[in-house]
């Protein structure tokens, strides 16, 4: 059974039944589970309807593999930094502001980042470089945000990487690390994701390090039996910051990720966590590049997505999927809700990996319904 606002979701098609409801309401939520006596509520791949899922199975007494307290510290950006804070875990120096008046209570060394404090799909988060884009960005950030808070924290230079762990019986097991590679564009979307490089070119020791601040993380929040995303910068020293955490699988293509490099199926093993049926994992690591394009457009109308294909059946790309549908409107934001298709691309060299990611760029089209080209390929020049 599937609950979703949407009257037409891709979900949909896989449900028995399909019931449209705010997924994101604790007490509807827990009116159909209840209605329907459901032995199972999940999300593995929403922060917002995690939390839904997590508070209703507490509720009804079903298996789920934290509490809602301490879903609620990862999804809580303003908790989650206190709490890394608080365990001497890097993070960087922020601020929490309640409303945008406060903005000027406070003296910033730029550049700095303004982003909800609860929020999806990277919406609102702005590089904010002097003083004069503050209070206009800090605004974008506020409309952005579910609970109408916002941090605005220290931005940290460095390579930007997704870490997915698994968790079991509180030891930290990582199983990749994969390379953001950020848009070349305006900066409004400078933080953006145009794709990502995997597996991440960092060196043993910084693996160690990861490794190491992960478990640290898993013993403060308390997680025991789980998937872990961690977002985090290494630093041009070497050392790590940590940016974000979420104990489950994120959205996009990452669990094709995982799968590739280490043969594990990340998404059953979240609803084995769902059901507490937590087992050790056996990597089975592959020697394979993987590059994953983000593809976007120009604010416009969509209608087609063209060269996919043709890439395919040359072996350049390996799959893609599309995100959106003809007549969709895109944003100026690029955010993840604005990508038009996700390109997955494998290679046995990084070289190799680079020229296809290249062939792609150069080849792939997006018509707007007057048949325009809106897809601009000068925001992946950091693909290198």
């Amino acid at each position: 059974m599937l609950i979703d606002y949407a009257n037409n979701p891709p979900a949909k098609q896989f449900a028995d039944e399909h019931i449209v409801e705010d997924a994101f309401n604790i007490d509807i939520v827990y009116r159909i589970s209840k209605d329907k006596s459901a032995n199972l509520i999940i999300s593995v791949a929403a922060d917002t309807a995690n939390l839904v899922a997590v508070r209703t199975a507490e509720m009804l007494n079903l298996p789920r593999p934290y509490s809602y307290k301490n879903a609620v510290q990862s999804s809580d950006k303003n908790t989650m930094k206190r709490k890394l804070i608080n365990n001497n875990i890097p993070t960087s120096n922020y601020v929490r502001l309640a409303s945008i008046e406060e903005l000027h209570d406070y003296n910033y060394e730029y550049p700095i980042v303004a982003k909800p404090s609860h929020g999806y799909g990277s919406k609102g988060v702005r590089l904010i470089s002097d003083e004069k884009d503050l209070r206009a960005f800090t605004s974008k950030a506020f409309a952005s945000s579910l609970d109408k808070k916002v941090l605005v924290e220290q931005f940290t230079e460095g390579i930007e990487l997704n870490v997915y762990s698994y968790i079991h019986d509180g030891s930290v097991q990582v199983l990749s690390l994969s390379e953001k590679v950020r848009i070349n564009a305006t900066k409004e979307a400078v933080l953006q994701s145009a794709g990502s490089i995997s597996p991440a070119r960092v060196s043993s020791e910084v693996h160690e390090l990861i490794q190491k601040t992960i478990q640290k993380i898993a013993d403060a929040f308390q997680f025991k039996n789980t998937v872990l995303l961690t977002q985090l910068i290494v630093k041009p020293n070497n050392e790590i910051s940590i940016l974000e955490l979420t104990p489950r699988v994120g959205g996009g293509v990452g669990f094709k990720i995982v799968e590739s490099l280490t043969g594990i199926d990340i998404i059953d093993v979240m609803v084995d966590c769902f059901l507490n049926k937590n087992k050790a994992l056996t990597v089975q690591t592959k020697d394979v590049k993987i590059a994953v394009i983000n593809i976007y457009a120009k604010p416009s109308v969509i209608n087609m997505v063209v060269g996919l294909d043709g890439l395919l059946k040359e072996n350049i790309i390996t799959e893609y999927y599309l995100n959106r549908t003809r007549g969709d409107q895109t944003s100026p934001n690029y955010s993840s809700s604005d990508r038009i298709a996700m390109v997955l691309i494998k290679d046995d060299t990084y070289k190799g990996l680079l020229d296809k990611v290249q062939s792609t760029i150069k080849r792939v089209e997006v018509k707007d319904i007057n048949n325009e080209q809106v897809f601009d390929n000068e925001i992946y020049k950091r693909f290198h």
